[in-house]
């Protein structure tokens, strides 16, 4: 009623034991303003317990933020101290307190994106293309990893544009399987012979080549020729 609200039932309008307002007309206020503008004390001694429960409820201590993102105390500490969430301190017991608002934020951005992929999920998502495929999408740097302070994540669009990247290129190794040259003689060839020009990526560190499936076609030509000159007395393949 002090903030002009005018009852319809009640103990100064028909006697009634506690008051009653339209629904329509409490809704259009601001109850958790009022009461953090108003320091409220009743004649008991008493506040405003419903106001204030429902403005603290929107900051959690340590342990509810806990397990509210459903983690350990240290993983806690961890986020906090890469800068992931930021703690308040209050004055008076100076316990630390967070933001419901920027927890859920958190999990936005990380755990509730649906544009992203657990690294564990993705990983084992890839096992039939081979023990060595996801490996070779962080060699080639066709994938970028994304931390939310405890565990990784990749992009899925990336990830599915790393899968046909990765699958429209071929190892030394399965470029050998696939055409029946042995390895030493494709490299060879990637050096200083047909394949020269072909290598479409180096890897990182180690070198690694990687080659088109037309380099395929290349070899199997290489191979039968190889094989005719041989059968006509030609010079041995070196």
């Amino acid at each position: 009623m002090s903030v002009g609200l005018k009852p319809v039932h009640g103990p100064g309008v028909d006697k009634g034991l506690i008051y009653v307002f339209k629904r329509e007309e409490v809704e259009a206020i601001d109850l958790t303003a009022i009461a953090a503008q108003r320091s409220y004390q009743s004649r008991c001694g008493r506040g405003h317990k419903l106001l204030v429960k429902r403005i603290e409820s929107k900051r959690l201590a340590a342990t509810v933020a806990c397990q509210f993102l459903d983690i350990k105390p240290h993983q806690l500490d961890t986020l906090c101290h890469l800068g992931f969430l930021t703690p308040s301190q209050t004055e008076g017991d100076g316990l630390l307190y967070f933001e419901a608002a920027d927890l859920e934020n958190y999990l936005a951005d990380y755990r509730k994106n649906s544009d992203l992929i657990l690294m564990a999920s993705a990983k084992e998502s890839l096992k039939k293309e081979g023990a060595r495929f996801w490996q070779d999408l962080i060699r080639l740097g066709l994938i970028s990893l994304i931390s939310d302070g405890l565990t990784d994540y990749c992009q899925k669009d990336q990830l599915q544009a790393a899968i046909a990247s990765r699958k429209s290129m071929l190892s030394t190794a399965e470029l050998s399987t696939l055409s029946g040259v042995k390895k030493a003689r494709i490299r060879w060839e990637s050096k200083y012979g047909c394949l020269a020009g072909m290598i479409m990526h180096l890897g990182s560190g180690q070198i690694k080549f990687y080659f088109p499936r037309s380099a395929i076609k290349k070899l199997k030509k290489l191979s039968i020729a190889t094989r005719s000159s041989l059968t006509d007395g030609g010079p041995e393949d070196a």
